[in-house]
């Protein structure tokens, strides 16, 4: 893996642009050490994000429809490593046709004395 993104620094040195390296994480893992495999992923690396599917307590507090929340991918900000700048905090994706992943916005709803949270129209 070392000799893997040393290669990809050189070229992205030779060319002038940024390489992005997509990788998974293991189902137990969190934050920056959820990485599988060498450790040389997190360690040698710029930037780092974690993309995550909205959970089921997500889609209640952003009142997302259950049969919907597999189109929501979340960017984990506070799990995120950043060498050149401070993380924005979490942001949002949504899956739309094609598989394409466009800024979402979702809102939590409102709280009410009823129930943790109100309807939200």
């Amino acid at each position: 893996m070392s000799l893997l993104l040393q290669v990809l620094e050189e070229i992205a040195a030779e060319t002038s642009c940024s390489i992005l390296f997509t990788h998974h994480i293991s189902k137990s893992g969190t934050g920056q050490t959820a990485s599988r495999g060498s450790s040389v992923l997190v360690d040698n690396i710029r930037y780092q994000i974690l993309l995550e599917k909205m959970s089921e307590e997500e889609a209640i507090k952003f009142d997302v429809d259950a049969n919907c929340r597999h189109k929501f991918i979340k960017i984990n900000g506070s799990a995120s490593k950043i060498n050149y700048g401070e993380s924005e905090g979490d942001h949002w994706l949504r899956r739309v046709k094609e598989g394409i992943l466009v800024k979402a916005q979702v809102i939590p709803k409102i709280k009410t004395k009823e129930n943790n949270y109100g309807n939200r129209k």
